[in-house]
């Protein structure tokens, strides 16, 4: 999780709302406990944007879907005629000191 409270700041995220979405970030900011609009926009956007890349960078399987993926970890398919193809084209493009 980011600390964006003791990280040195030295950007700058700028953006136009209209009047009532800054009455209600201003209210929320009020009942939430923050000292500033600012401050809880940036905290609002780091755990959303942590949750994003979290939720993009983990995999999530079924116990039935697991069980698939261990299998075919263990017993992998023999390769295709496709797939030995190009482990030839690939072996015959690299030079091998």
């Amino acid at each position: 999780m980011l600390e964006t409270s003791i990280e040195h700041k030295s950007e700058r995220v700028v953006s136009r709302v209209s009047p009532n979405v800054k009455a209600l970030l201003e209210q929320a900011a009020s009942w939430a406990g923050f000292s500033s609009v600012n401050q809880f926009i940036v905290q609002s956007a780091v755990r959303e944007a942590e949750r994003i890349v979290q939720q993009e960078q983990v995999i999530r399987l079924s116990l039935r879907d697991t069980y698939a993926f261990l299998d075919a970890l263990e017993h992998p398919p023999a390769p295709n005629a496709a797939l030995l193809r190009a482990v030839k084209r690939y072996r015959d493009s690299v030079i091998v000191e």
